[in-house]
């Protein structure tokens, strides 16, 4: 017999995640603000929905408010300066890069989402030295599994970015019941030497994404007509065996 209550929770949740839309630029802070109060209980909700292997959470955020726009800019230059996407020879419109003129770098307004929204979370991986009870058995088991130490950060690094995932979507649906959009990015170098991360001085950790959270101004669809921006047939991912 089907339950009918499931269906409809479950359908609340569909219904809730349809609603998500990347935005390239969102109302500053200043514009439309996001309550400090509501930040943090999206925050303590999603992590506490979010699951982790052996409940370790390897990973972090890195809260970027509305005081730190100068870190904000940071990051805006170095993702526009990472982009190698030219729409030069299509028909899609010119979206990408708005200023090159002599002695100014490039600017790309599809990642103004990082310089305009009132919270930029950057996840990055965790090392801790703490021992949960959880180790201590496994430990005396002959069981050896921290995630959390440099071996374990490489070891388990697929891990820990699917536990990001997870958090970044936790993350947006709970966003989205309140009205609130929010938007990935991962184009952004890995490598912790560069000038990008030497100019954050709390990342000190391999960065697994970045999410810009606040009220939408100017949407993906609005500049990508559908046409340019499709997902491939469902019978093309889903393969049953």
């Amino acid at each position: 017999m089907i339950n009918t209550e499931k269906l409809v929770i479950n359908k609340k949740v569909y219904e809730t995640i349809r609603k998500a839309r990347h935005v390239h630029e969102f109302y500053t802070h200043k514009d439309k603000p996001v309550d400090k109060e509501v930040m943090k209980d999206l925050l303590d909700k999603a992590y506490e929905i979010t699951p982790s292997k052996n409940n370790m959470a390897a990973w972090q955020v890195h809260v970027l408010g509305p005081e730190h726009q100068n870190y904000k800019d940071i990051l805006f230059r170095g993702s526009a300066d990472n982009d190698t996407l030219s729409n030069k020879g299509t028909d899609i419109p010119d979206i990408g890069h708005i200023k090159e003129q002599q002695g100014i770098p490039r600017e790309n307004v599809m990642y103004r989402c990082l310089n305009t929204a009132p919270y930029v979370l950057i996840v990055t991986q965790r090392k801790s030295s703490c021992v949960s009870p959880y180790q201590k058995d496994a430990w005396a088991r002959g069981i050896f599994y921290d995630p959390c130490t440099e071996e374990g950060l490489k070891v388990s690094r697929e891990n820990i970015c699917v536990e990001c995932g997870l958090f970044a979507m936790n993350l947006r649906a709970l966003a989205i019941e309140r009205g609130i959009d929010t938007t990935y990015t991962c184009n952004f170098t890995k490598d912790l030497d560069a000038k990008v991360w030497k100019s954050l001085p709390f990342i000190d950790r391999r960065v697994n994404v970045m999410i810009s959270v606040g009220y939408g101004k100017k949407y993906r669809r609005e500049i990508h007509p559908i046409k340019y921006d499709y997902k491939p047939s469902i019978d093309k991912i889903i393969n049953w065996v």
